[in-house]
C-alpha cells in the first residue's frame, strides 16, 4: 500500500496500538462444574469455554484523532454487534482514527479457540479525491492480529472484501493459547485521517460479538 494506512501512526510515529492497555471490563458469567463422584483420583475438570458475548463485557478505547461518527455496540434483526461508522476521518494532525473494542478472555495452554463471527459493510465513497481509503477492521490478542484485514474496498486496502450492502457473511478465526492466563482480545477498527478536512465519505463497518468454539 502506497499511503499511511498501512500503519496507523502516532505523533512520536508510533504504532497507536502500542499506546494503550486495555483493562478487564465487565462481568465474567462462568458455568458451573459439576465434581466427579465416581472417581476420586480422577483428573480435573478442563476449563469452560469462555463467553464474550455480553455487551457489558466490552470497552471501548479510540486514539482520539478525527470525527468518530456512529461507534457503538447495536443490536438489529437480532443481532448485536459492533457499529463503526465513517470512512474519512478530518482531523487537524492527519492521523487516522482508530477504535478498539476489548474483553479479557481467560486462556488454558494448548487450548485452540474459534471465534466466529459476522460481518458486513457499506461502501459510500462519493468520488472526492480526498478521500484516503476505505475503512477496515481485524481481530488481534494482545496487540498481535489474528485475522485478515475485514475492508470495505479490497481494491486499496484489506485481505477480505466485506459486503457493501451491509449484509452479514461468516467468517472465523483459530488461535492457539501458549500460556494459561488472560488475554486482551480486541477489535480494532482503523479509519482513514485526512489533514483538515473530513469528506463525504462513509463507509461503515459491523461485526457481531463473537461466539468461541474450544478445542
Amino acid at each position: 500500500m502506497t499511503n499511511d494506512d498501512s500503519l496507523p501512526q502516532t505523533p512520536s510515529g508510533e504504532g497507536a496500538v502500542h499506546r494503550r492497555t486495555l483493562v478487564a471490563g465487565g462481568v465474567w458469567t462462568v458455568p458451573v462444574i459439576a465434581l466427579a463422584t465416581a472417581a476420586p483420583a480422577a483428573s480435573a475438570s478442563p476449563a469452560p469455554c469462555p463467553s464474550v458475548t455480553d455487551p457489558a463485557q466490552w470497552r471501548r478505547y479510540d486514539n482520539g484523532y478525527g470525527y468518530h461518527g456512529a461507534s457503538g455496540i447495536e443490536e438489529k434483526n437480532g443481532a448485536v454487534f459492533f457499529y463503526q461508522q465513517a470512512d474519512d476521518s478530518g482531523s487537524a494532525e492527519g492521523f487516522n482514527l482508530e477504535v478498539w473494542w476489548g474483553a479479557m478472555l481467560p486462556v488454558v495452554a494448548g487450548t485452540t479457540y474459534t471465534f466466529l463471527y459476522r460481518a458486513g459493510g457499506s461502501y459510500a465513497q462519493t468520488g472526492d479525491d480526498r478521500t484516503r481509503g476505505p475503512q477496515y477492521a481485524r481481530l488481534e490478542i494482545d496487540d498481535v492480529p489474528i485475522s485478515p484485514n475485514y475492508s470495505t474496498d479490497t481494491s486499496q486496502y484489506g485481505d477480505v472484501q466485506l459486503t457493501k450492502d451491509f449484509s452479514f457473511v461468516d467468517y472465523s478465526t483459530r488461535w492457539t493459547a501458549n500460556t494459561t492466563g488472560s488475554v486482551q482480545l480486541m477489535w480494532h477498527f482503523i479509519v482513514p485521517g485526512r489533514k483538515g478536512v473530513r469528506t463525504d465519505a462513509n463507509d461503515d463497518i459491523r461485526i457481531t460479538l463473537p461466539m468461541i468454539a474450544c478445542s
